[in-house]
């Protein structure tokens, strides 16, 4: 706790006999203090923002600027929050009272100055500044330890990872575009906080962990084909990977999210054969982030084959929505590498004459149209109307320039 007797006192009155009066008092009161004297509130203000005191006494009627005008100044800015704020007054009206109180002012002192009026005053300034700034100190403790132990689970995840490519190299690549995969998705979807984000980001990093145990002879197969483990170990390895993950507390979303990724939709899935409504939406994200990787690899075919073949099952396996955002997140990928000529809008980007290149998909899976049509204002006039009470999913695909 800052001592009182190190605070630092600015004194704002255009009557130097009131300035020498309180000056001398605090100095009776407290030792070795440091006092500012200005005359006006205008150079006050100044050297509240260049000083940064911590108790400031100001005439009521202080020129340049009011105690009033000052102390609104003072309590709109957070970095000024520690400021007690005492208001020197010639008579002890009520009506300018109740007007500082109103402003935020937190004590008041009548002139002439005298000492045993100050006292308890200033010794409840002093433990108001001294208690705001542990309150500061410890905050800001939290937060480094908070940034901390963030990063120490970051370390954590990162570590996990590299003993996975370590024991699995092919799945550097892999891993690399689920994570990114997953996370545009994500925010595409915009239901996920930001502690749901990172929890999100650290599953899919992780999302290989339960095959780390698994004999040579196995470990480069994917876990799942159509829905169902590819051998009967298989089915144990978001098993293992929940009993990786479990003990760490900070990893308890995470774990879930890990355990889940294999679950179909259908409620078919493994290792607990969870409904639709069950399985968490992190899971699911990483689910098709995943198959995708793992179905490119098997077929060698083109992206928007490997896409068509997961829509054909996507009801079965598949949330819906989530095949559609990976559809244009690889349609944005194509764009940004110039594959493609397409170009992504927003809904109410829509104009007459566009054509549309993928379909677009609504929140409850209606496709409202397919590749090929051309806009017209009655379609758009439609689209918008349907978009009211079921949305559309992220963005709209045109014909490029």
């Amino acid at each position: 706790m800052r001592e009182s007797n190190k605070l630092k006192y600015l004194l704002i009155d255009d009557e130097k006999e009131c300035l020498s009066e309180l000056s001398f008092a605090i100095k009776n009161i407290t030792i070795s203090s440091q006092i500012i004297t200005e005359l006006t509130g205008d150079v006050g203000w100044e050297r509240i923002l260049s000083d940064n005191p911590d108790i400031v006494f100001c005439d009521l009627k202080s020129p340049g600027f009011s105690a009033i005008e000052l102390i609104k100044k003072i309590r709109n800015l957070k970095k000024l929050s520690h400021i007690y704020f005492i208001v020197i007054l010639a008579d002890n009206s009520r009506k300018e009272k109740f007007k500082a109180i109103e402003a935020g002012i937190d004590d008041f002192i009548l002139k002439p100055i005298n000492s045993d009026d100050l006292y308890p005053k200033l010794k409840i300034a002093q433990k108001f500044v001294a208690i705001h700034k542990d309150l500061k100190e410890s905050n800001e403790l939290v937060f480094d330890l908070s940034a901390e132990l963030e990063k120490s689970f970051s370390d954590l995840t990162t570590l996990g990872r590299k003993i996975i490519e370590t024991r699995f190299p092919e799945s550097k690549n892999a891993i690399e575009s689920i994570v990114d995969t997953s996370v545009w998705i994500a925010k595409q979807l915009g239901e996920f906080t930001e502690e749901e984000m990172l929890d999100l980001e650290m599953a899919a990093n992780l999302c290989l962990v339960g095959k780390i145990f698994l004999p040579d002879s196995q470990i480069k197969k994917p876990v799942s084909i159509n829905g169902e483990p590819t051998t009967s170990l298989m089915g144990q390895v978001p098993i293992i990977a929940r009993d990786i993950l479990q003990d760490v507390s900070r990893f308890k979303y995470v774990t879930q999210i890990v355990t889940h990724i294999f679950e179909n939709f259908d409620g078919s899935g493994f290792p607990q054969r969870l409904q639709s409504w069950q399985i968490p939406m992190a899971s699911r994200i990483i689910r098709v982030a995943l198959d995708f990787e793992e179905l490119m690899k098997l077929s060698r075919q083109g992206v928007n084959q490997v896409i068509e073949v997961m829509k054909l099952t996507g009801r079965r396996f598949y949330d819906h929505r989530i095949i559609t955002l990976l559809e244009q997140y690889q349609a944005f990928r194509q764009i940004k590498e110039e594959y493609s000529k397409e170009k992504a809008i927003r809904i109410d980007e829509l104009s007459d004459g566009m054509v549309i290149t993928r379909d677009i998909m609504t929140n409850f899976g209606i496709k409202l149209l397919p590749p090929g049509s051309r806009l017209d204002k009655k379609i758009i006039k439609s689209i918008l109307m349907h978009n009211q009470s079921d949305p559309i999913l992220g963005y709209i695909f045109i014909e490029g320039d």
